[in-house]
């Protein structure tokens, strides 16, 4: 099989254009979404805004709106968690239920589940009425998921790996449509041993935009400053807790569990929609390319 040659000028044309279009982005939005995708995520949540009966006024849909992140605490009961964990373990280390999101050297660094939504569907029992209802808040429309995924991090020693990300583990914006909100629910107890997941605020984001901040692979900025106590929000805490967040407009990134850690995670992805949520949800998500024929995955290259 020969794969074809992208012509060079196409090349430059193309690096141009993303560089026009983060340089814009960040210029107008503060971010490092892109343009585009700014652009498109408004645009998603003005078209998808319809009257909703009974919507909650809850001052916590504004916290999810201004800042882009709300802490959930811990808002499930402890036998469903107990059950998830059960199921999750017995499949997360199967290859007739995962699969190798990251090796190096033959090492492996991560796993997911297969299709959790059709393989996994007890997952579906987290997406409670309180959490439908700040979604529909933040919206002030319907919405829909998209998708969900869960997966394990292990301990990767940063001499092995010679400086290569490997779990999104350098700050920077998801570059998608805006209009997205995600929901992350640790499946294990997540100390600062175990890798969390760091997100600061919109307002932060837009700060550290000002200040200069360049690329993932070139912040620009000293580390002290992205990692100031005083704005990163750190997902510690017990199996269960929880926290909705938009990854496009905040900076975030993963961290690398200690040696003997591992953390294990279920995300939730949400759009606007003007249509309610069906009870049967769970079935109409479709996997990407990587769940579905794991010759796709880049951690087996």
């Amino acid at each position: 099989m020969t794969t074809k040659k992208v012509p060079f000028t196409k090349k430059v044309l193309n690096y141009v254009g993303r560089r026009v279009d983060l340089s814009t982005g960040r210029f107008f939005y503060g971010n490092t979404a892109g343009l585009k995708h700014n652009f498109n995520g408004n645009l998603d949540r003005s078209q998808n805004k319809v009257k909703i009966k009974n919507l909650v006024n809850d001052s916590r849909v504004n916290t999810l709106k201004n800042d882009g992140i709300l802490p959930l605490g811990t808002p499930y009961d402890e036998k469903l968690i107990s059950l998830l964990q059960s199921k999750y373990n017995k499949m997360i280390e199967d290859d007739k239920y995962s699969f190798v999101k990251f090796q190096h050297e033959g090492k492996v660094y991560s796993r997911m589940l297969y299709m959790a939504f059709k393989n996994f569907r007890e997952v579906g029992e987290l997406l409670t009425d309180d959490i439908k209802n700040l979604i529909k808040g933040r919206y002030q429309s319907n919405f829909q998921v998209t998708h969900v995924m869960c997966w394990r991090n292990y301990y990767a020693p940063a001499e092995t790996l010679g400086g290569k990300e490997i779990f999104s583990n350098r700050w920077h914006c998801d570059h998608t449509n805006t209009s997205s909100e995600k929901l992350f629910v640790n499946l294990s107890n997540v100390t600062e041993n175990d890798g969390p997941f760091h997100i600061v605020s919109i307002p932060r984001t837009r700060e550290l935009v000002k200040m200069g901040f360049g690329d993932r692979q070139n912040y620009g900025l000293d580390k002290s400053v992205l990692e100031d106590p005083a704005h990163v929000v750190k997902a510690v805490g017990p199996a269960g807790s929880a926290l909705l967040c938009n990854t496009e407009l905040c900076f975030h990134r993963a961290d690398i569990p200690a040696e003997g850690h591992t953390r294990d995670l279920i995300q939730f992805k949400f759009v606007p929609s003007k249509e309610p949520l069906p009870d049967d949800w769970l079935d109409r998500i479709e996997g990407n390319n990587r769940e579905i024929d794991p010759q796709n995955n880049p951690a087996n290259t």
